[in-house]
């Protein structure tokens, strides 16, 4: 149900994919990042050194805690049933139809009552683990905390965001959508600086840009946590 997977820093950048480099390059970040990979990493001397690691005697490994979830297309305004349908399917490998979910969390065309479905997560795998929190009041550490813990006990959150603040969106298409995150990336954090935590998160909206936002994705931390600052948006976790 719930894998990890590391990279070794010392096999330099090729172990990454390009759509990796292209993220870590939208960061911005000179500091943490050389996709030259002149020292047979993607990362920094200075970044490598404040790790106390001597770039060409690499034993630091960089892992990701991840969860494997399917990505099942929504119908119409169910991008809430569809992302709950994800994380049971996650959990139980099993799981029922986006109509079913729909109907425990009160989904209409104006969309689903974000408040309903810890609930409704509970009552369908017979726990009483989901909570919810709202986003915006949390901080970056409460929220990396929040998702680490609930994906450490194997049960993805499901998340409220604004698509219009998301890079998969180009930063354009407008209006509120569920998504089911699936994993993080462990990495040292200084200064508070969470950008270089990245997020995973599984989209089940197929038909935005023919079909560029479905499936898994990759954040930062920042960018996934702020797209529900000043807005309604909740997070269901599990604790």
């Amino acid at each position: 149900m719930m894998s990890t997977s590391n990279v070794s820093a010392s096999e330099g950048c090729g172990v990454y994919t390009e759509e990796d480099l292209a993220f870590y390059e939208s960061l911005n970040r000179p500091d943490i990042y050389d996709l030259s990979c002149s020292n047979g990493t993607p990362f920094t001397d200075e970044y490598l050194e404040t790790l106390n690691q001597d770039p060409n005697v690499m034993t630091r490994r960089y892992f990701t805690n991840k969860i494997d979830v399917p990505a099942f297309e929504q119908l119409p305004n169910y991008c809430g049933p569809a992302s709950m349908k994800q994380a049971i399917h996650a959990i139980r490998g099993t799981s029922k139809t986006q109509e079913y979910y729909g109907t425990l969390v009160g989904t209409t065309s104006a969309g689903t009552v974000q408040t309903r479905i810890a609930s409704a997560m509970n009552s369908e795998l017979g726990i009483s683990n989901y909570t919810y929190a709202e986003t915006a009041s949390l901080t970056y550490s409460q929220f990396y905390n929040i998702v680490k813990r609930s994906i450490d006990l194997g049960y993805p959150p499901i998340m409220h965001i604004r698509m219009e603040t998301m890079p998969a969106y180009n930063y354009s298409n407008s209006g509120g959508h569920f998504v089911t995150i699936s994993g993080h990336t462990i990495t040292a954090i200084f200064d508070d600086d969470y950008s270089s935590i990245n997020i995973y998160y599984v989209d089940p909206n197929k038909g935005y840009n023919n079909g560029s936002a479905f499936g898994e994705k990759m954040v930062s931390l920042p960018i996934i946590k702020d797209s529900a600052i000043g807005w309604d948006s909740y997070i269901t976790y599990a604790v």
